[in-house]
């Protein structure tokens, strides 16, 4: 490849990187959703000496809660959460960019465009456990390779040595000679490393067993780092497993001190994996199509990947950490589930693209469907941001007249939770949100006793009485209560009793 077409290549995905970093930028401007509002309440009552699981019903692992909540020490604005969000994102494409050019240093900017194209799209700008999680998996698998490279370069540097040469212990490779380590000046490829990474799978293991506690599913990606680990090395993988279990075991010690650890279980993983029904596949495939069309360049790579020309030994393991956890994801329909192992997909990806950049009829086939992509894109996401725009300043208008009512208890609908955070009103019980989860405690029938006790709350409720979960309870609203204010833009009504 000539030096001019290089730089046109790369010229090509600069724009494109600095287009989509324009809609990754704006995307952070909409209104906060239900489980973003869950998690902030739970963490604001972490605080104020409250529990997750006992004050507070949820079915979320707990790291989310703890995060927020140290972070809530700092700054207790919306627009604070977001810029921390950001930041954690923008981390995770840097590593994913990093991961990718360790296959082909080409493939540092397509990772980057794509990086920013998906986490646009498929809702890394919410608050929740996803984009957390992802980090801290990416940084475990970071190590892992690096893990890998460093036993490599030692081995393609200096022979194995014989059985009584061998003083010091590495834990990838076996043993090394203690005049390697002496002779600093004719071996200087030995200290070049860093000495963390001497450990790396004790913290790969760690950042692993981090993401599994910010979301469950992840220990399906854990348990694919794993087998590579025991793959490689047994001494590692037992690392790995040290690495794992050392903060798991601290929480569990922990959840049985302060009491939590029975709820915990049967909230996270009882109720969680039996009590909520499965979507019908074709149902979330419809759902999920729009946002896969917004993200086509990245699909049409990712399959590019596996033919022949492109697909190589080294990158299986972004292919297992892909499809490993996908089965879980089939019958649910929010494109933010997809971020777990969207990252992998990317690598692969960013790796094809450096296959094809001497192929001109494939590249510009990949920059037509790009552009095309791009374009139909923008157009609903401008759209879109319209609405979220006007529902953000909404919400800050609810939020003050929600705050200065002098009632200090309200139960918000499902799409309003949180309202909880952002006004300072307390829920009238542990149920947060009123979902089939819930219904396996009678969470519903709790709340309507309450408000039959408790006449004087606030109620925020939706004005589509359609879309409401909790139908028992809406009846008994709309029978006792009687709107005080609007707000149609949320599609939110706020209900006072009837007096």
């Amino acid at each position: 490849m000539t030096k001019n077409r290089q730089r046109q290549l790369t010229i090509v995905l600069i724009s494109f990187g600095i287009f989509t970093s324009g809609l990754f930028l704006l995307s952070f401007l909409k209104p906060l959703m239900q489980d973003e509002g869950v998690f902030l309440k739970i963490a604001s009552g972490l605080n104020d000496g409250l529990l997750p699981y006992r004050n507070y019903f949820d079915h979320k692992n707990p790291a989310i809660y703890y995060l927020f909540a140290a972070f809530l020490k700092i700054s207790t604005s919306a627009v604070s959460l977001k810029i921390f969000l950001l930041i954690v994102n923008l981390g995770s494409i840097f590593l994913i960019a990093k991961i990718s050019s360790t296959l082909d240093k080409k493939a540092f900017y397509p990772a980057l465009f794509l990086s920013l194209l998906t986490f646009t799209f498929f809702e890394g700008n919410f608050l929740i456990t996803e984009p957390f999680g992802i980090f801290f998996l990416l940084l475990s698998l970071y190590f892992y390779l690096n893990d890998k490279s460093y036993s490599f370069h030692l081995q393609n540097c200096h022979p194995r040595p014989d059985r009584e040469s061998r003083k010091i212990r590495d834990k990838s490779i076996g043993w090394i000679p203690n005049q390697v380590w002496n002779d600093r000046k004719n071996h200087p490829q030995y200290f070049s490393i860093n000495n963390i990474l001497i450990y790396a799978p004790f913290l790969s293991g760690l950042l692993a067993c981090i993401a599994f506690l910010f979301k469950q599913t992840f220990i399906v990606n854990s348990a694919v780092l794993a087998f590579f680990y025991f793959k490689k090395d047994k001494r590692s993988f037992l690392d790995f497993s040290s690495g794992f279990l050392t903060p798991l075991l601290a929480l569990i010690l922990y959840f049985a001190e302060i009491n939590i650890l029975s709820p915990f279980f049967n909230q996270a993983y009882v109720l969680n994996f039996t009590a909520y029904p499965k979507e019908p596949f074709f149902y979330a495939v419809k759902k999920l199509s729009f946002t896969f069309l917004q993200t086509f360049p990245l699909w049409f790579l990712f399959i590019l990947s596996f033919s022949k020309k492109i697909r190589e030994e080294n990158i299986f393991i972004f292919y297992a950490m892909f499809f490993a956890p996908v089965l879980l994801f089939l019958t649910r329909h929010y494109p933010h589930y997809w971020i777990q192992v969207i990252p992998f997909a990317i690598i692969t990806a960013a790796f094809a693209v450096t296959k094809i950049y001497d192929d001109k009829k494939i590249f510009n086939l990949f920059v037509v469907i790009t552009t095309i992509s791009l374009l139909i894109s923008s157009i609903w996401f401008f759209k879109d941001m319209n609405f979220n725009i006007k529902k953000l300043k909404e919400e800050k208008e609810a939020a003050t007249f929600l705050r200065n009512l002098p009632e200090k208890k309200m139960i918000a609908e499902n799409k309003f939770v949180s309202f909880y955070f952002l006004s300072d009103k307390e829920p009238v019980n542990k149920y947060l949100y009123l979902t089939e989860i819930t219904d396996s405690e009678s969470g519903e029938e709790k709340t309507i006793d309450y408000l039959k006790k408790n006449p004087d709350t606030i109620i925020v409720w939706t004005n589509n009485h359609n879309l409401a979960y909790a139908k028992k309870l809406q009846k008994y609203i709309l029978k006792n209560y009687e709107i005080i204010k609007e707000f149609p833009e949320l599609g939110m009504v706020v209900y006072m009793p009837i007096i």
